[in-house]
């Protein structure tokens, strides 16, 4: 534009003069620069989990969670981080699990692993959050094998031809579960929960014993009710 512009006034200024100037130079205009693409967010210490690396451990999803409401099934929860994995210390084994930990203040930094009941099977998120509203770091597991539905506790089938599955149950997948949960809280507090405590009742109160016989030094109290069994009992191998 600029150099039409000079051009223009050249024509004119020679149609008046036989000696007409010399062209002048073109203007230089700056050029516009195109503004960097904004970044993405950074992820959280949450969603950073995703990432962490466990022994035989894959961590399937972290997510931030904010605070909710009470409703009629659950008290308030505090925002709070989730982590779902599974561990597979052998070719035989899915041992699936869930983390619950409260953000910020609302951890009272302690951790509380649940049991489960029946034959387990699946992951019971419900009991998860309802302890987590008491402001625990929450974990629990489906005890290495998925039986969903109605008849999931009932369903013993996934044993049959399974042996290191029948090893799971009897107590690998809570063990599974405590490390990779303890390694998960410390990643995403920076530190270790000061307290560790077991919670179960029935089949989880089977596992609540067998935990205090086979790993007295994990956590620091058990509270059991109704356990199935004894923890030398044959069925699930504890």
């Amino acid at each position: 534009m600029a150099r039409h512009l000079a051009l223009l006034l050249w024509l004119v200024v020679a149609g008046c003069d036989h000696a007409a100037p010399a062209i002048p130079p073109a203007i230089e205009l700056p050029v516009p620069v195109a503004s960097a693409a904004p970044k993405p967010p950074e992820p959280g210490p949450c969603e950073k989990l995703a990432a962490l690396t466990l022994p035989h451990v894959t961590i399937t999803s972290a997510r931030s969670f904010p605070a909710s409401a009470a409703s009629e099934a659950l008290s308030a929860l505090p925002a709070s981080c989730r982590v779902l994995g599974s561990s597979h210390p052998t070719a035989d084994s899915d041992i699936r699990f869930e983390v619950a930990i409260p953000a910020g203040d609302a951890w009272n930094g302690r951790y509380l692993q649940m049991g489960n009941g029946g034959f387990g099977g699946s992951i019971r998120e419900g009991s998860i959050l309802k302890r987590m509203a008491l402001g625990f770091a929450v974990a629990a597991t489906d005890d290495g094998h998925q039986s969903p539905g109605p008849d999931g506790p009932t369903d013993a089938s996934w044993a049959i031809g399974h042996p290191e599955k029948v090893i799971d149950y009897g107590y690998r997948a809570l063990k599974e579960t405590t490390d990779a949960a303890r390694a998960i809280i410390a990643a995403y507090a920076g530190h270790a929960a000061k307290s560790s405590y077991f919670w179960g009742c029935s089949n989880g109160g089977r596992e609540a014993l067998m935990e205090a016989q086979r790993f007295p030094n994990d956590f620091d109290g058990t509270r059991r009710s109704s356990p199935t069994g004894t923890p030398a009992s044959t069925r699930g191998k504890s």
